[in-house]
């Protein structure tokens, strides 16, 4: 790394700088990040940002709510840790389970409107599985809490408000003490319970491939109103000079017929003068 190059601490803030913003800037966001470690001579940096993958729609929607409010990410992790205590001894269950579900609603509603905050319409209703989701799995909440989560695991869901697993508290950057020091998760929920979660994202997913069709469709049909629009315009300028050259030519019609009535009174004259010369000599 030369003397230009940035440090660590600038690195990881620039890294997080990549997660922000529009979802569909993400790679260029992402590229030129690369690209300027390599030109300050990080090659070995500059190849580990290159690697970064895009966010999913769903997990981008959760890390522009750490982007736009961090605090709200951090009130989810407060209602996780109180699962997590009750699960250890310290703690009504049912009471951090109610906590935990409030959390879960109150951060998918303020992720929606944050998503749409930013231009993008997002589903209340199919974030709370979701956040529900990186909850059960302490390294999907531990990115999310650095605002750097990819994609939404494919389990927990709503069924784990009625039988959660066993919860580790996740830290943005590492356990900050040994009793927040994470614990092996326990795999949570049954297979029925799974299948259900992975038919919520097969649905949400469904729903996105054919929002993008149907922009394509539009966009499609956009393309066509053009071109008719064109095609049309190209008609009414033929349409208006084949008119403008049909009035010339009733112009030039009008004018030698008025020239031959003419000639025809003067040949009718001469020749009622003729007959007239021709009765006086007979």
């Amino acid at each position: 790394m030369t003397s230009d190059a940035p440090s660590t601490g600038d690195i990881e803030e620039a890294i997080g700088q990549v997660y922000r913003g529009p979802l569909d800037g993400f790679v260029s966001r992402r590229d030129a990040l690369a690209r300027a470690l390599r030109d300050a001579g990080d090659k070995d940096q500059s190849a580990a940002v290159k690697k970064l993958r895009k966010p999913s729609r769903g997990a981008w929607t959760l890390d522009n709510l750490f982007a736009t409010d961090p605090d709200a990410i951090e009130h989810l992790a407060g209602a996780v840790k109180a699962v997590v205590d009750a699960q250890s001894g310290r703690g009504s269950m049912a009471t951090a389970t109610r906590g935990l579900r409030d959390a879960a609603n109150a951060t998918a509603t303020a992720a929606a409107k944050a998503a749409e905050d930013s231009g993008v319409t997002a589903d209340r209703t199919t974030l709370v599985p979701a956040v529900l989701a990186v909850v059960a799995d302490a390294a999907a909440f531990g990115e999310l809490r650095r605002g750097r989560l990819v994609d939404i695991p494919a389990g927990g869901g709503l069924d784990m408000l009625t039988d959660p697993p066993r919860l580790a508290v996740s830290t943005p950057a590492g356990p900050s003490s040994d009793e927040d020091e994470p614990a092996p998760l326990r795999a949570g929920g049954d297979l029925a319970a799974v299948a259900r979660a992975r038919k919520v994202v097969e649905r949400t997913e469904t729903a996105a491939a054919e929002a993008s069709r149907a922009v394509s469709a539009a966009d499609a049909g956009v393309e066509t109103a053009n071109q008719r629009v064109d095609t049309a315009a190209k008609e009414l300028r033929r349409a208006e000079a084949e008119a403008r050259l049909a009035q010339d030519q009733l112009r030039d019609a009008k004018r030698e017929a008025k020239t031959s009535r003419e000639k025809s009174r003067k040949a009718d004259r001469d020749a009622a003068a003729a007959r007239a010369h021709l009765d006086r000599l007979t």
